[in-house]
């Protein structure tokens, strides 16, 4: 639900069609749709399997509109926009709970590093492009 929430923001904020009195939204097969008319924008979801050891969690895209991760592990989740991503000071950018959702800046386009406390468990990383 939060994940469709954030692109339903996403959606608000790059289409003025979504903004039209009486507009519909709905999402069909990784196609976003509003009353009729296809907007310029799919999605696409991934699960990255949570490591002790620094991993990719978002590649770097060019076409990026917005990225959300929700980290479904029960351990922290850090963030690091350069890689490796480590747990001590300084290796991460920010510190995400166990199931919490994180919405990256809106249009980064660059690649996200991810690691745990211990492997426990997945994250969902879902990007919106044209």
């Amino acid at each position: 639900m939060k994940r469709l929430l954030f692109l339903l923001t996403l959606l608000l904020i790059a289409s003025p069609v979504c903004a039209a009195p009486n507009a519909h939204v709905w999402i069909d097969g990784g196609t976003i749709s509003s009353s009729g008319s296809t907007i310029a924008g799919h999605y696409s979801q991934t699960g990255v399997a949570s490591s002790a050891t620094s991993v990719t969690c978002k590649t770097a895209t060019a076409n990026s509109l917005g990225v959300a991760i929700y980290n479904s592990s029960t351990q922290n989740m850090y963030l690091s926009f350069t890689s490796p991503a480590a747990v001590s000071s300084g290796g991460f950018f920010v510190k995400i709970p166990s199931n919490t959702l994180y919405e990256l800046p809106f249009l980064y386009s660059g690649a996200v590093y991810c690691i745990w406390d211990s492997a426990n468990g997945y994250a969902n990383v879902l990007e919106v492009t044209p």
